[in-house]
């Protein structure tokens, strides 16, 4: 048997559409979609901004706890 496969996915897989350019999917509903997934990266990206914030800011209290001579 051939072990070798065409590198492109087959006609079936949503991925070739877009990696061929045959078909052209709704431009509004990409743009949507992209933007959702942008919208939910900034959420993401500001809870860890929050959270790393939140732990830079309980950090000193140590160090200075140590301070005392």
């Amino acid at each position: 048997g051939s072990l070798h496969r065409p590198a492109q996915p087959p006609d079936g897989d949503p991925g070739s559409a877009v990696a061929t350019g045959k078909e052209h999917p709704n431009h509004s509903t990409l743009q949507s979609r992209l933007e959702e997934q942008l919208a939910r990266g900034a959420e993401k990206a500001q809870e860890g901004a929050l959270t790393l914030a939140a732990q830079a800011l309980s950090i000193p209290e140590l160090p200075l706890q140590h301070n005392k001579h």
